[in-house]
């Protein structure tokens, strides 16, 4: 999957973390790339849970799951 901005493909990540950032826009899992990260507000872009306001969400199965609170909608 391509960052949702610029569109990079993502490497295989060297052990551990990955500098690249997941979220939730217009239903539909993105990928922010670290280039991408560092220039522009990205978190702007991103849905918000309808609970708690937070852009740590997540998409499968056809739902979105908030990891701040742990809401679930679709």
């Amino acid at each position: 999957m391509p960052c949702y901005r610029c569109g990079t493909r993502q490497a295989d990540p060297a052990r551990g973390e990955s500098p690249w950032k997941r979220g939730v826009r217009d239903n539909g899992q993105i990928l922010i790339c670290p280039d991408c990260q560092a220039g522009y507000d990205w978190p702007a872009d991103l849905d918000r849970c309808a609970g708690c306001g937070g852009i740590h969400l997540v998409r499968r199965l056809g739902e979105t799951e908030c990891r701040d609170c742990g809401a679930v909608g679709s």
